[in-house]
């Protein structure tokens, strides 16, 4: 084995050699390195991570409300034409010019039943069209004058028939119509 002929620094020189440290020792580097990994992680989790599932919970949230408010919009979708059949049946719209019909009914139960049998009732609009039976001619007479003296009345036309039954017993129909009266003047009405 050879020797390597190198040059010694003698003693009357300074030794300029010197070891340089390496700071980067995997006994330093792993922990640290562990330490920034473990920050960024957190980091990560508390200001990303935790904020994304946020934004993700409330668009869900709005996504539910949107499809809430379709299904409630495409449920009163046809809301007018449902009010407006309503309407016809209620008193909203009602033509106030035509009489209450429980004061009508009210006035049939008052003035017609306890004189004769009603058989048919029809009430629409300004017109009670009714066939009575057990009438004699004087008690129809009697209950058209009582009709005519009525507020609600403002017409009465009667017509009746005769029949014979078999028993020779004659039973007599009557036709009665009775026009109604306009239930307020239409100044009133034109000016509600």
């Amino acid at each position: 084995m050879k020797k390597d002929n190198k040059a010694i620094a003698s003693k009357t020189t300074l030794n300029l050699v010197v070891r340089e440290r390496k700071f980067l020792k995997t006994a330093r580097v792993v922990p640290l390195v562990v330490a920034v990994l473990l920050l960024a992680a957190l980091v990560g989790k508390f200001a990303v991570a935790d904020r994304l599932a946020q934004v993700a919970a409330a668009r869900r949230e709005v996504e539910d409300i949107e499809s809430q408010i379709d299904a409630l919009q495409a449920a009163y979708a046809d809301y007018d034409e449902v009010e407006e059949r309503y309407n016809q049946y209620t008193y909203k719209d009602f033509d106030r010019t035509l009489a209450d019909r429980m004061d009508v009914l009210a006035l049939v139960e008052r003035e017609i039943f306890p004189v004769c049998r009603v058989q048919r009732l029809a009430l629409a609009e300004k017109r009670l069209d009714m066939s009575l039976e057990g009438l004699t001619l004087r008690n129809t007479s009697d209950l058209i004058n009582r009709l005519k003296a009525d507020k609600l009345v403002s017409e009465v036309f009667v017509s009746t028939a005769a029949t014979t039954a078999d028993n020779g017993a004659v039973q007599r129909t009557t036709e009665m119509t009775i026009l109604l009266a306009d239930a307020v003047e239409e100044g009133e009405v034109a000016g509600t």
